[in-house]
């Protein structure tokens, strides 16, 4: 299976003024992204209009990293949502999604991610068994993965996007 992704969003619910008065939802689009793939494991595309997942013979990865600045606190957080457009599907499939972290918890540019240099994925935080219907919007619930931003482990602040079962 492969999907093709048009845009990633990042929707935030937070509750502490001035940034979240009265429940306000924010949405925030990667500061980078990026994907990576089996095929040519030394490469990063980060200059495509597109990211990719797939699995079995030709596996890709999605990366994406996020300014939250503008969020503070990560006791203002209420909730956040992955919001995933597909472009193309070739069916339905499974999405985990993961943070990432780097040696020193450094915040890479995402150009130097490979398939040979993929960083740390985290145990698998939230799947989603995708429609794999083209044009549409999945979400996934990832406020677990971006409190784990404020904490010392994910300081980079990168989501990594796989399928479930991207070796099969």
């Amino acid at each position: 299976n492969s999907l093709c992704t048009q845009s990633f969003q990042l929707t935030i619910i937070g509750n502490s003024p001035p940034i979240f008065p009265r429940n306000r939802t924010t949405d925030l689009f990667p500061s980078q992204d990026s994907y990576t793939d089996s095929i040519d494991i030394n490469s990063s595309f980060t200059a495509s209009p597109y990211l990719h997942l797939s699995g079995g013979s030709m596996v890709r990865r999605s990366y994406l990293s996020f300014n939250l600045t503008q969020i503070g606190s990560p006791s203002s957080l209420i909730s956040a949502r992955l919001n995933l457009t597909l472009f193309y599907s070739s069916g339905g499939a499974s999405v985990s999604v993961h943070n990432v972290s780097f040696a020193g918890n450094s915040s890479p540019d995402l150009s130097v991610i490979t398939f040979l240099n993929p960083g740390m994925f985290s145990e698998i935080r939230t799947t989603l068994a995708s429609t794999g219907v083209s044009n549409s919007t999945d979400q996934l619930d990832v406020t677990v993965l971006v409190h784990e931003w404020f904490d010392t482990i994910f300081l980079n602040r990168i989501l990594g996007v796989n399928l479930s079962n991207e070796g099969s």
